[in-house]
């Protein structure tokens, strides 16, 4: 059984009604690049390997200095390759629904949580 949608009409209401969120510092996701008929994924299969990334880590804490300046955790996120060309840097992420980083702690340290 085949399903048909009709195609949403931009009427001046509905323009009207995207204005409005705009003056109200919101916006449409329908009407957005976000939303798309067909889904365009970016990410491809990917797999970072465990030795990589404490290795990266390591040198992070050989590098960063916590608690100086402007750094307050040494985190490095993951991005798919199929991402990397998003700018500006570092809205690739582990896919397009997904962030992920890991974090290098010094022993007895407690990890700084984001997001959760």
């Amino acid at each position: 059984m085949s399903e048909h949608k009709a195609k949403q009409q931009w009427t001046p209401e509905l323009l009207d009604f995207h204005q409005e969120l705009k003056d109200k510092n919101m916006g449409p996701l329908w009407a957005s690049v976000f939303s798309a008929p067909q889904p365009k994924p970016r990410a491809i299969p990917y797999l970072w390997k465990k030795k990589l990334i404490l290795e990266a880590l390591d040198k992070a804490k050989e590098l960063l200095a916590v608690g100086t300046g402007s750094i307050d955790r040494r985190a490095i996120y993951l991005v798919n390759p199929g991402m990397k060309h998003l700018e500006p840097h570092g809205w690739g992420g582990a896919t397009q629904t997904l962030y992920a980083a890991v974090q290098a702690l010094n022993p007895g340290k407690s990890p700084h949580l984001i997001g959760i």
